[in-house]
């Protein structure tokens, strides 16, 4: 495993030559508090909806079939008082694509999560609309699953009035006072100060390291 530090951000890498498939995670940690938990999970939706770059997700879905089939998926988590929200790729090892298929992955991932803030436009109003439908839904489907909801309701009423009792999806009352003014300046206040990690699972080169990209 290697490992580096810079800035407020983590970048640990594992490299195993048993696979054909290459991971990279991208986290962001914040504060799991009501104020801002339903906007950071609608946070990686918008995202992947495309921007300047990739103007939708025909153009995004068009990159990962050019990647071999590979994957792009999020992830909205809490650990305790923090909320955990992910991007994550999975691709083609290198060794079988026959090119670099890695430096594309991070450039990729890099593109969507900075892409609204980097190359304009900031977010598109149906976007924000459709993806605040998906989470409402999302929200109220919970008691679908009668057991994790279960679990759900006894963390909320034993630790009631703390942030740990949150639903780390959010809420639908104040998913509805969100905008995209509002969705995009949380996208620029969670983005540098929030403590970030970059998690890659990769095959081990010929001499043990990872090449520099």
């Amino acid at each position: 495993m290697q490992k580096k530090e810079k800035n407020n951000n983590f970048y640990m890498a594992f490299c195993d030559d048993r696979f054909k498939i290459n991971r990279i995670a991208v986290t962001f940690i914040d504060r799991l508090e009501r104020e801002k938990n339903t906007l950071n999970a609608l946070f990686p939706m918008v995202l992947i909806r495309g921007n300047n770059k990739y103007k939708d997700m025909k153009e995004i879905n068009r990159f990962l079939d050019n990647m071999y089939g590979a994957s792009l998926s999020i992830d909205v988590d809490k650990k305790g008082d923090l909320q955990a929200i992910s991007f994550a790729i999975s691709f083609l090892n290198d060794r079988f694509a026959g090119e670099n298929l890695y430096t594309k992955a991070l450039q990729f991932l890099y593109d969507i999560i900075y892409g609204p803030i980097k190359y304009g436009g900031g977010f598109e109003e149906e976007a924000i609309l459709q993806e605040k439908n998906n989470l409402k839904q999302e929200i109220e489907g919970r008691i679908n699953d009668k057991v994790q909801y279960a679990i759900d309701r006894c963390i909320e009423i034993m630790f009631e009035g703390q942030n740990y009792a949150l639903y780390e999806k959010g809420n639908v009352d104040d998913l509805q006072t969100i905008t995209k003014t509002s969705s995009f300046h949380n996208t620029k206040r969670l983005l540098p100060k929030s403590l970030c990690t970059c998690l890659s699972m990769v095959t081990m080169m010929k001499n043990g390291q990872l090449q520099k990209h």
